[in-house]
């Protein structure tokens, strides 16, 4: 009998793709415009060409449709993926957010 591999995950994912600003920080010294593969109510996941280390603090804008609110959040990297043209995929668990406006 073959194992069926437990999910961690303690939400949800959504697929969706929404514009992404990624704070200046050391690994983006001059932050990064992206877009988002998933989100959930506890995180999100992301393409980057910026390496991340696990447990690495960052901040991030999100513009929330259909308005185009922006919601800034302050997370953790929990996993990082890289993919064969050399860029990243970043799991980010969020830890707080606030409202900033609409675009």
């Amino acid at each position: 009998m073959q194992d069926v591999p437990t999910e961690r995950r303690s939400a949800q994912r959504l697929p969706m793709t929404l514009l992404m600003r990624v704070c200046p920080s050391p690994q983006a010294p001059q932050g990064e415009d992206t877009i988002t593969k998933d989100v959930s109510t506890k995180g999100v996941f992301f393409y980057t060409s910026a390496t991340w280390s696990q447990a690495s603090e960052i901040e991030f804008v999100l513009a929330l449709p259909p308005t185009g609110t922006q919601v800034r959040y302050k997370g953790r990297v929990v996993r990082v993926e890289s993919f064969r043209d050399g860029t990243f995929g970043v799991a980010v668990a969020t830890d707080a957010y606030e409202y900033v406006g609409e675009t």
